[in-house]
Parts: C-alpha cells; structure tokens; sequence
C-alpha cells in the first residue's frame, strides 16, 4: 500500500507539469481548481504513508520555517480582526473602509475587518501559492534517484518542445486557435497554448537553460592524475554524440536546441533578456567547474536557435519579430511628453513601476492584501493611461504592495536561505550530473526571477508550477551522490514516532484541513460557474446570470463581492419592469443592502460605490421627507466612485448630473451655485481626461445651464474640440435639438 500511495504521488506531480501547461498556463478558474485539487491529492498521499509507517518523516531544511511563517502570514490577511487591532497594524486598510460608511454612522457598526481590502481574492491566491509550495516541499522529500529527476526533466522538455512545436503548426495554418478556443492575441509570433506569448516565453526560457544544464550534465570529467592532453573543442562536441550518444541523450540536445528557437520565436523582448541574464549567471557562477565546455556548448546552442529561428521564419514575419526586439531601444520616448496616451507595452510598465511605488507607500508594512491590486490600482490611475490592468506587470513590486514589507522580508528570507544553501553545495561537487542540473535549474530561476520584473509570469499558475519544479529539482539534485555504482541522498531528515492515538488524530486533522480546502476549491469551481466574475475567456459563460443562478453561486461562495454587485444588477432590472412605487421602493432599499454587503467586502469598488450612489439618489426620490439624509449619503457615494477610480466616466457623469439636479432645487442662492461649480468641476475632470467626451458633458449640463457660451466655457472640451469649431451656430442648434436638448441658445 505504501508502494503504491508512493507511485501515485509521483505520478500526479508529473501530471501538474503536463497538464498547467496546456490547459492555457491554468490562468482560468476550471484549471487552477483541477490543479489545486490534483497538488491536495499529492499531498494526502505521504500523509496516509505516515500513518501505515506510523512515523512522520521530513527533510530538514534551512528554509521550512520560514516558508511556513509566510504561508500563516498570507492566510492571516483574509481573517477578520479588531477595528482597534487594524488601525494599528494598518491605519490606511481601516481608512478605507471608514469611507464606505454614511454620515452619521458609527464606527463600531463595521464589526470585524481583514487586513485584506479583498479576503476572497486573497483566499484564491493563497490557495495557488500553497499549493506551488505543495510542489516543491513533496518533489524535496519525495524525489531521490537519478531516473526519477531524468523523468521529470523529459516531462518538462517534452511539454516545452510540444509548445514551440503546436505554435509553429498555428503559425503555418494561421488559425491560431488553442484548442476549442480561437486566440484574439495571436499574431507573428508563437503563443503554444499559452494566451500571450510572454507567458510562454517564461515557461520556455526556464525549461531551455535546465536543458542546457541537462546537456551538460552528459560530460564526464576526468579524474585522472595525469598531466591533461589539450583536445579541442570540435574534438569534445564529437565525443559527447559518440561515446553516450543514446536517443534520450540525442533528445536532450536537439528539445533543448528547438527550445531555444522557440524562445526567440516568442518575441518576447522580456523573455530573451532574461533568458541573457540566465545565462550569465549559470555561465559566471560554474565557470571554474565547466570552463571546457562552456565555449562550445553555448555558441552551439546560441546559433543554432538562433539560425533555426531564421529559417523556420522567413520575410515579413521575421522582419516583425525583430521590429519588436528593435523596440527596446526606444525607451526613452517614454518621458517625451506628458499627455502621451501609451499603448500596453514595456515604457507604460515603467510609469505603473513608478506609481506602484507611490502607491506600496501607502500601506507599507502589512499591505493591500493578495489579488488587490486590480480593485485597488485604478485608484492611483495615470490620466495619460488608457486601458486596465489585473496585473502590475513587476511580480516583485506588485508583490510589495499587497504584502507590504513585512511579506516581503518573509519571502526574501525563503529565497536567500534556498539560494544560499543550494549556491554553496554545488560548488563543493564536481559530479558533472550534479553541476549541471543544478546550475541550469538554478539559471532558469535567475531568468524567471529577472523576467518578472516587467511582466507577470508568477501570476500564471503553470509557470509558477515549473518553478517550484525547478527548485526543488535543484535541491535534490544538489544532494544526490554516487558512489561505487550506489546512488544514495545527502538530504538529513527529521523522524517523529508520536503513540498512535496522537499520530492518528494529527493525521485525521492535516486530512480535514486538505478536505476543507479542496471543498472550498469545488465550491468555487461551482460558484464560478452560475456567476462568473473572473475574466474567462476560453469558455462561454453566462455573464449575466439569472437570479437563481446567483443566489446559488452566494450561497456556494458568500464573500464574493462582484457576485453581490451582479445581484444588484439584477434588482435593478426587475425594478425597472415594476411600475407602481411600492416595488420601486422594495427593490431600491434591497439594493442599497445589497450594495452595502458588497462594499463590506471589498470597499474599495468604484463601480459599486457609483451604483450605491444611485440607489440613494431613488430614495431621495421616493422618500420626500428624508430627501436631504438620501442625497448626502449619495454624494458621498458617488465621490467615493470617482476617488477610487478617477477615469470612471460613468460615475463621473452621473455624480455631475446630480449636482446639477440639486444645485436647481436648492433654496440659498449660495447653494446652488456651490453644486454648480462643483458638478461643472467634474465636466472640466472628464473633459480633461477624454477630450471626445466633450458631446456627452454637452448633454449633461446643457438641460440645466441652457446658454452655450457658459457650458463652452466651464467645458473646455465642446469649445475647444477641432470639430466643434468647424460648425457654425446653426449646425450647432441642429447638435443640440438631436441630443434631444432643445433648441434655445
């Protein structure tokens, strides 16, 4: 029994590095969700070994503690603590959502409060970095033999040469369909069944340097006494395809030789620098030990991708795979102006780099939360930036903003001490196995680790995987050792032999804690799939769900805000078919609940504070009598929905509008014309940011201020757009009639 819980561990690590791969990098919830279960599944089966053996055995590791810490510190932030306990750990996390509270209401009323602006989030990326810990800690205390790294190594090659190999068969069709799914994101170069081909490009560079060291690892070293006789290096080339030149050997060159085209057919400009940066590294650190074959075996490699590249591409596409690599060299444009409107691509990540910065200042110690930094960031928005992003594009500083330093040092404290102890084995061994396969493990990670600088790679669960992979690969490797035709391990471990009731019931709690996680996990899965609110884009789901669907998701998954937002939404559609204002009135204080609820979970949501916004404006309708306490509580709404997302033009709009509506209804005159600057203060914000929203402003103020000369003048845009000038008054009145405006000027 203990057998075979051993082989189907080994065999379900090996379907991870398979299956994250080509399930799209496993970035969709129905892959992630298989993963997680699959790495539970892994994970369970040494647990029920210790209960056969009845002892517990672990591999005794500088790092295993604080690996642990960082774990309980990423957990911590999703649990609900003290107002008085966060205003001291985080006074920024607690001012946020001090904002989502309506005048006059207590502070006590907000009950218990995570670190997290976003706990769900935060449980969704903690449960994929257990389980990238999962990886790693069971390949350390699981994987010793030679042939089980050998195969682990082909898995990873082969799944590496199938994605360079299924881009180029796209490239040649031009379907660029993954799959069942047609990619929107295909072009000139290579994506495999990865979306984007930088994320590819970092699956491919970490596996094309562990080739490298693979091929490496295939020359012996003589050990012999005798003065050394000089060989040349042509001499040494043949000797690695003559004297061991087995298939698996041939494999190894050639998977690593395609690898490498692949990598330069991604036109990941990212990618190629670090896979340099790599290089380098691997190179400087192992010089003494390889020095006689680094020259040959790198310029072998290096052209030869580099040549097939060439002619596996020719004309036009390969002249735009080096436009795009050409393009590095025009960085600098990126402080050439301050209204320039940048295009997602490497000068916009510097501005984000550098907002991101301004932002982790913030909350420095204790941070945002995991997965908070797309609810977050539009808060500190450029207005010269069009588009969104889920990401910070630098794993690294995006990583500091949601932890905070505190996170931060934790995790460098694994990393040093992994690094560290992994750097000072390998260069006590000479068995050019060991050396090789741990330099080239070691050269991938430096890759990956530089390349998350400008994108984010870490974010993709596949990559992610490969690189726990190669760590622990690393780590094994380092401590495998044969000697007289034995292979044994140099890894000290710990033992616990506890009496079999304790030995039982902590085997029965791990085993309900894994339990309770994939349950979670399926939950998920199935709350996901009656209300989608991730972005999904491989399947056809219903993004607007009917009622029942998403009362059965809430239920499933009750801390999902977007999924209490998607609720309101659908409150309002059956508001609008009820006439009689008994209805109005039962569905607008159900919203404002539910709204509410939604913001209590994630109050930093510019989009369900605009919503908000408007369902106390309808009370303030609906309740004469308290007008005044419903209209306050909507400006307060609606500012929040434009503090935290200051290019939301809806919100904007709409908060300008009802100042608008006030500011005529008001008695004083001093009133009115305090919401009137303000509404147009707004129009003047809008204009600002979208000059081609000068028509929409237009309609907005035009009902209310109907002279043309002053809407033009506190609307810069309407005045100042080329095409507004080119009509004459005329033209001008036929605008207005058409925007259902009237006609007098």
């Amino acid at each position: 029994m203990v057998r075979i819980l051993d082989i189907i561990g080994f065999y379900l690590l090996l379907f991870l590095i398979v299956f994250t791969p080509l399930a799209f990098g496993a970035v969709h919830t129905w892959a992630y969700t298989l993963t997680e279960c699959a790495a539970l599944l892994m994970i369970a089966c040494p647990l029920l070994q210790a209960a056969i053996k009845g002892e517990f055995v672990w591999v005794k590791a500088p790092f295993n503690v604080f690996a642990l810490v960082l774990l309980a510190y990423l957990f911590l932030q999703t649990l609900p603590l003290p107002a008085s306990l966060i205003a001291n750990l985080s006074p920024e996390t607690l001012a946020e959502h001090v904002r989502r509270l309506a005048p006059g209401e207590a502070l006590s009323s907000m009950g218990a409060i995570p670190l997290s602006l976003t706990p769900r989030k935060t449980w969704v990326d903690w449960s994929k970095i257990a389980t990238y810990f999962a990886v790693f800690f069971f390949i350390v205390n699981r994987v010793r033999t030679r042939s089980e790294i050998n195969l682990l190594i082909a898995a990873i090659l082969s799944v590496a040469c199938f994605e360079v190999l299924y881009g180029l068969w796209g490239k040649i069709e031009g379907t660029y369909t993954i799959w069942w799914w047609p990619n929107k994101f295909g072009g000139p170069h290579i994506s495999g069944t990865y979306i984007n081909s930088n994320h590819l490009a970092g699956y491919l560079e970490m596996a094309a340097l562990l080739g490298a060291g693979f091929v490496f690892s295939f020359f012996k070293r003589s050990r012999s006494r005798e003065p050394r006789v000089k060989v040349s290096w042509i001499m040494r080339a043949l000797e690695f395809f003559q004297n061991r030149g087995s298939s698996f050997q041939l494999f190894t060159f050639y998977s690593t030789l395609l690898i490498f085209s692949g990598l330069f057919l991604t036109a990941s400009r990212g990618g190629m620098l670090a896979l340099m940066g790599g290089l380098v590294f691997a190179g400087t650190a192992s010089f003494r030990q390889w020095r006689p074959y680094l020259k040959p075996a790198f310029l072998a490699l290096i052209l030869g991708a580099l040549l097939s590249a060439a002619w596996i591409l020719q004309g036009e596409e390969t002249l735009s795979i080096f436009d795009r690599y050409k393009s590095l060299l025009t960085i600098g444009d990126l402080f050439q102006g301050e209204q320039k409107a940048y295009s997602n691509d490497f000068p916009l990540r510097l501005r984000l780099f550098h907002d991101l910065i301004a932002a982790s200042r913030d909350y420095p110690f204790f941070g945002i939360g995991l997965g908070a930094f797309s609810e977050l960031y539009p808060k500190y928005y450029p207005p010269n930036i069009v588009g969104s992003f889920q990401y910070a594009h630098n794993d690294w500083l995006q990583w500091l903003l949601e932890t905070g330093w505190v996170g931060l040092a934790f995790l460098a404290a694994v990393v040093i001490l992994f690094v560290g102890n992994v750097w000072r084995l390998l260069r006590k061994r000479n068995d050019p196995y060991v050396v090789g396969i741990g330099w080239g493990a070691l050269g991938g990670l430096t890759a990956l680790f530089l390349h998350s600088f400008v994108d984010f790679n870490l974010h993709i669960p596949a990559n992610a995987v490969l690189f726990s992979v190669l760590a622990g690969i690393a780590y094994v490797a380092i401590h495998n050792q044969v000697h007289q035709g034995r292979e044994t391990s140099l890894l000290q471990t710990r033992t616990l032999r506890p009496a079999k009731p304790i030995l039982w019931c902590a085997v029965t709690g791990l085993a309900l804690i894994i339990g309770m996680m994939g349950i979670r996990d399926v939950a998920h899965l199935r709350a996901e799939d009656l209300c989608p609110t991730q972005i999904n884009s491989t399947l056809k789901l219903d993004k607007n769900p009917p009622l029942d669907d998403i009362k059965k998701a809430l239920i499933l998954e009750p801390g999902n805000a977007a999924c209490w937002g998607k609720l309101a939404l659908r409150f309002e559609k059956l508001k609008s078919l009820e006439p009689k204002s008994f209805f109005q009135k039962y569905y607008t204080e159900k919203n404002v609940q539910v709204l509410t609820e939604a913001l209590r979970l994630n109050p930093v949501h510019s989009y369900h504070h605009a919503l908000l916004g408007r369902e106390y404006f309808h009370l303030s309708l609906l309740e004469p009598e308290n007008s005044q306490k419903w209209l306050d509580r909507s400006f307060l709404s609606y500012e929040n929905a434009v503090y935290y997302d200051r290019r939301k033009s809806g919100a904007i709009l709409t908060a300008a509008k009802i100042w608008l509506e006030y500011s005529q209804g008001a008695p004083r005159t001093d009133h009115k014309k305090l919401y009137a600057e303000k509404a147009f203060a707004l129009m003047k914000t809008i204009v600002r940011l979208w000059p081609f929203f000068w028509k929409y402003a237009l309609d907005t103020a035009f009902p209310f201020y109907p002279r043309l000369g002053l809407v033009a003048k506190v609307i810069p845009g309407s005045s100042e757009s080329e095409e507004f000038k080119k009509l004459n008054l005329r033209a001008r009145q036929r605008i207005i009639k058409r925007l259902g405006l009237g006609t007098g000027l």
